[in-house]
């Protein structure tokens, strides 16, 4: 037992003298910039920095210099670290926040300075980059509604005061939807509505920032609110009752006529059941038939209106 025990020990110390550096080694600290901030004049550029250490470090603060870009300065008063202190445990990674407050006015660039971590007597540099930029100038139009199961669509525009490209995107996106960025600051915005989205509400929220811009870039946010009502027009249902009641008013030979009202009985009943893709192929499939008997059981009118009809349903139902 006495053996074992010194055993234990032995091998207790062994480990953890390969997990410390060795006797004499200048302790490793690792700093990286994660987000490099950027901002607009007059704003809070925000960014990220990361470190670790393969020692303990208790009370590690932060610092930075001044910042240059040619002969214009960001002063180090005007950076700031969250949180400013920190115990770093050996073999951890921890992050560090960055806040730049840039004057207003500040001419625009990229200002360069560095970063120093230290708990007093380790002390580890990085450079730290700042990109002053003006956002871009977003315009999107007002609070929107769209019928359910009809399509909304409108243009979003950005334009940017320094000539710089801007790049458009959207948060919320409810299925259905999209938007195409034209790629010279205008973008095009569709939804696609289907007739179970009655009801739903949405705001979106669309966003402009430069190409060029790296890390959490300024952008200029617009919120639009999308409504989706009911159709004040026939419903759908209501729609394929009448084609069924037109098809029985042409007094067609009754297999050919039951053949064609049993395909829009059963597209009415997985509508009603919620099933639209099956009701897409069923009308699908009237129409086809509508078409074998045009100009036989049907006359050349009779089926061109009877087919018309079951595609402004499917139009309706966003059948492909």
């Amino acid at each position: 037992m006495r053996q074992l025990s010194r055993t234990v020990l032995l091998l207790g110390a062994l480990v953890a003298l390969a997990s410390a550096p060795a006797l004499g080694a200048t302790p490793q600290v690792v700093l990286s910039v994660s987000e490099v901030p950027v901002g607009d004049q007059g704003a809070v550029a925000t960014g990220a920095l990361e470190i670790s250490s393969d020692t303990d470090l208790a009370g590690t603060t932060f610092s930075a210099s001044n910042l240059t870009a040619g002969t214009n300065v960001i002063p180090a008063q005007a950076i700031t670290f969250d949180p400013q202190v920190i115990d770093v445990m050996a073999g951890s990674t921890y992050t560090v926040g960055i806040a730049v407050q840039i004057p207003s006015g500040q001419p625009l660039g990229t200002y360069l300075g560095t970063i120093m971590a230290s708990d007093g007597a380790v002390q580890s540099l990085i450079a730290l980059s700042v990109v002053v930029n003006n956002r871009p100038t977003l315009v999107v139009p007002g609070p929107q509604t769209v019928v359910a199961g009809s399509t909304l669509s409108f243009s979003i525009s950005a334009t940017d005061a320094d000539g710089q490209g801007v790049a458009l995107g959207v948060r919320f996106l409810p299925d259905g939807a999209e938007l195409i960025d034209d790629g010279n600051g205008i973008g095009t915005f569709t939804f696609r509505t289907a007739p179970e989205d009655e009801g739903l509400i949405v705001t979106l929220i669309f966003f402009a920032f430069k190409h060029t811009d790296v890390g959490a870039p300024p952008q200029d946010a617009r919120e639009v609110p999308i409504s989706v009502i009911a159709s004040t027009g026939p419903s759908i249902g209501q729609l394929i009752t009448e084609l069924a009641a037109r098809i029985s008013a042409f007094n067609l030979p009754r297999g050919t006529e039951q053949s064609l009202t049993v395909k829009l009985e059963h597209a009415l009943r997985s509508i009603d059941r919620g099933h639209f893709t099956a009701a897409c192929g069923q009308l699908d499939a009237f129409a086809n038939e509508a078409r074998a008997q045009s100009g036989k059981a049907l006359s050349i009118g009779q089926a061109a209106q009877v087919i018309a009809s079951a595609g402004e349903i499917s139009k309706a139902l966003r059948c492909l």
